[in-house]
């Protein structure tokens, strides 16, 4: 039965590894596509910037925004600079992802991170735990003592995934906060309304 246990945490690492690198390579993306907007957008606010200076994103935010104010009589610029902000496709082929999914997928990953470790957890003590009845059955104290070896083994892969697990998920949450990519897409939203 120890013998899937290994497989088991080395998928379970390679997993917890993918999950963190996607969410700081969407985060590093995120910061390239919202940073220069959010720079633009507050020297916008101190100073009086010629519509022509702008980036060509904040240009055609401003195309779509004259051209919406034009057929209706009222519109709601925090709805209007959220759905701009938040649609900003940030990952192209083969998957599209946007702004919004990006920052959704970065504040979810300590969380699958977490589970993840628990998952080894389980697994583990699953393993170990299923092995005491035999062992405490043993006469023989040699043979007991190296029967607990086996379920100390299972049980040691609990806690290293757990602790893994925690220390990613802290990894991506501290990277995520050092760079701003938590609540980027809130300042840049709030910035453009």
């Amino acid at each position: 039965m120890i013998t899937w246990i290994e497989p088991l945490k080395g998928a379970i690492v390679l997993l917890m590894l993918a999950v963190m690198a996607a969410a700081i390579g969407m985060a590093l993306q995120l910061r390239r596509h919202t940073g220069p907007l959010e720079e633009q957008l507050q020297t916008l606010h101190r100073t009086s910037m010629a519509s022509e200076h702008l980036i060509p994103r904040l240009r055609e935010v401003e195309r779509r925004y004259i051209s919406l104010i034009k057929h209706v009589d009222n519109v709601d610029t925090a709805e209007f600079s959220a759905g701009e902000i938040e649609t900003l496709v940030i990952l192209g082929s083969p998957w599209r992802v946007t702004a919004a999914v990006a920052q959704d997928w970065i504040r979810q990953a300590p969380g699958i991170l977490i589970s993840l470790g628990l998952l080894g957890t389980f697994a583990g003590l699953t393993v170990g735990l299923s092995q005491i009845s035999a062992v405490l059955q043993t006469q023989d104290i040699s043979s007991l003592v190296s029967r607990l070896g086996e379920i100390v083994q299972p049980m040691g892969v609990a806690f290293q995934t757990s602790l893994l697990g925690l220390t990613l998920s802290l990894s991506v949450l501290l990277f995520s906060q050092l760079t701003g990519t938590r609540s980027c897409l809130e300042r840049t939203e709030a910035l453009l309304s």
